[in-house]
C-alpha cells in the first residue's frame, strides 16, 4: 500500500505549527516581562473649602499618593469618595499627569463636590453634639498612563476631636 503526500500540505501544516510554537514563546517571554503593579495608597492630608453655595460645595482637597513599588507610577487621572462618619461628603474625579516616584509620595491638590443633602446629613449628625471624633474613608480609583486596567484604593482614617 503506497500512501502519497502532498508536499505542499506537509510544508503548509509544519509552517502553522512553527508559527504557533514562536507565538506561545513570545507571549511567554512577554508575560515574563510584565511586573506586579500594586495599587498606591492614598490619603487624606487635607481639606479646605472652596466655594459654599446654595445646591453645591466645592473644596480642595489634598491626597497623598503612596507609591510601594519599584518602579515610577506615571498617574494620568483618578476617582475618589469621601465619607465623613459613614454618610457620603464630597466626590470627584481629576486629570493630573503626575509620576509618583518608585517607594515615594507626593500630594496632590484636586476638587471635590459635595452637594446640599449630603451637609445637611453631617449637621444631622452633628444635632445631638460634637463628636469626639470623626471617622473618615476615601475610596476611588486610579488609571495609569501605561496600564490598561483602573487600580482601586482605600484609605480609612479617624480624627480626635478632644484635646489630651
Amino acid at each position: 500500500m503506497h500512501v502519497y503526500c502532498n508536499p505542499r500540505r506537509v510544508r503548509r501544516d509544519f509552517l502553522r505549527v512553527l508559527a504557533i510554537a514562536a507565538l506561545m514563546t513570545a507571549m511567554a517571554g512577554c508575560a515574563s516581562l510584565v511586573r506586579k503593579t500594586e495599587p498606591p495608597a492614598v490619603s487624606l492630608a487635607g481639606i479646605q473649602l472652596l466655594e459654599l453655595g446654595l445646591l453645591e460645595q466645592r473644596y480642595l482637597l489634598r491626597l497623598r499618593i503612596q507609591n510601594p513599588n519599584d518602579f515610577a507610577l506615571p498617574i494620568e487621572g483618578m476617582d475618589y469618595r469621601v465619607v465623613l462618619n459613614d454618610a457620603d461628603f464630597a466626590h470627584g474625579v481629576s486629570r493630573h499627569d503626575v509620576s509618583v516616584p518608585a517607594f515615594d509620595s507626593t500630594i496632590l491638590e484636586v476638587e471635590g463636590v459635595s452637594n446640599l443633602s449630603s451637609v445637611f446629613s453631617q449637621l444631622q449628625r452633628l444635632g445631638s453634639g460634637p463628636p469626639e471624633t470623626f471617622t473618615y474613608a476615601l475610596t476611588g480609583h486610579v488609571k495609569l498612563s501605561n496600564y490598561l486596567l483602573k487600580l482601586p484604593f482605600e484609605y480609612r482614617g479617624e480624627i480626635n476631636l478632644t484635646m489630651p
